[in-house]
């Protein structure tokens, strides 16, 4: 435990220069979304011993309550990816907007599991929450995307035109 106390001491522990401040935020997000994804695959894995469904099956053909949890568990495997691009780029343009945004996704997330497998598939709708966040999340990361973009442009723009005027800037065409 002393270690761990020492590592955090402003002293021994430096920070990456590349991240902007609190980007451990976004991090603790990131992790927050593993914690999120084991809740939904144990919830499974219990309605399959509750249900007698065992793998490789994904449906139940007839058990439609195995099916909305299952169901809830895929729907956040398939936004996962795009969620944590989202987080992790949008992070680096707003660190704090980002960590708010992805916590709010994830609490939207237990509201969709927690609605869709209440017996009322459409309750899920009670999630919408955590739609609009990660709405928000895909917009912060294309505008940090397009500021890249558009700053690299420049950058390049610069060079071509101001770098390379006259002849004492290309030695090879002035000779």
């Amino acid at each position: 435990m002393a270690h761990f106390s020492k590592l955090l001491s402003g002293d021994s522990y430096r920070l990456p220069t590349f991240l902007p401040r609190y980007y451990g935020g976004v991090i603790l997000v990131g992790v927050g979304s593993f914690a999120m994804h084991m809740f939904l695959a144990m919830r499974v894995i219990k309605a399959r011993k509750d249900f007698n469904f065992p793998c490789p099956n994904m449906y139940h053909p007839s058990n439609d309550e195995f099916n909305c949890i299952q169901r809830a568990h895929q729907n956040y495997l398939e936004v996962l990816p795009m969620f944590l691009m989202g987080l992790f780029v949008g992070g680096l343009y707003c660190p704090v907007g980002a960590t708010l945004l992805g916590t709010t996704y994830l609490v939207g997330r237990i509201f969709y599991y927690k609605g869709y497998t209440s017996g009322v598939p459409s309750n899920r709708k009670k999630g919408v929450i955590g739609f609009v966040a990660f709405m928000a999340l895909m917009a912060m990361s294309a505008v940090c995307g397009s500021a890249h973009l558009i700053s690299s442009i420049r950058v390049h723009l610069h060079a071509v035109f101001f770098r390379f005027r006259g002849p004492h800037c290309c030695p090879r065409l002035s000779s």
